[in-house]
């Protein structure tokens, strides 16, 4: 495991998506993560992992000769 205080400090906006699992999945990384709910905990961070909705791939455009 590495050394925690070396560890980057990785914020989980934590208004919707999957917050749990993506502080697992940082976690499982090394990183320390911490859920973020408030502005001011912006300066207490790193990065931050904003979780949402999966989107499916664009539609493919029609060829011009269509």
């Amino acid at each position: 495991m590495a050394d925690v205080s070396s560890a980057p400090v990785i914020g989980v906006l934590a208004l919707q998506g999957d917050v749990r699992e993506h502080l697992i999945a940082l976690a499982a990384a090394d990183a320390v993560a911490r859920q973020v709910r408030r502005p001011e905990e912006l300066a207490e961070v790193d990065g931050l992992v904003i979780p949402g909705v999966s989107r499916p791939p664009s539609p493919s455009w029609p060829s011009s000769s269509e």
